[in-house]
């Protein structure tokens, strides 16, 4: 069974809290406005990278990982909120 290194899940998780960072504030007043296509596409380019490690660790490859794979052509702030959290939680399990 092939697993990403501590390394890359560090750097997954910090570019995680940091778009975290970026939505929280927003969150009451923007929520559910249409996620900025810039922060859109820096959350995009993640869930890409990450897809990219399917093939380095088993556990991306399980299919509870489905839902974060099948891109959204619109998300508000909240759901990118929510898919960070979510992706948050599943790194953290893997270190």
């Amino acid at each position: 069974m092939q697993v990403l290194s501590e390394e890359k899940l560090v750097r997954y998780l910090a570019q995680v809290v940091e778009l975290s960072a970026e939505v929280l504030p927003r969150l009451a007043e923007e929520g559910t406005r249409a996620a900025p296509e810039e922060l859109r596409g820096r959350f995009d380019a993640l869930v890409s990278a990450l897809a990219i490690e399917k093939d380095q660790d088993s556990t991306l490859q399980d299919e509870q990982w489905n839902w974060i794979w099948q891109p959204r052509p619109e998300m508000n702030l909240i759901q990118v909120y929510g898919r960070l959290a979510w992706i948050n939680l599943q790194l953290l399990e893997l270190l």
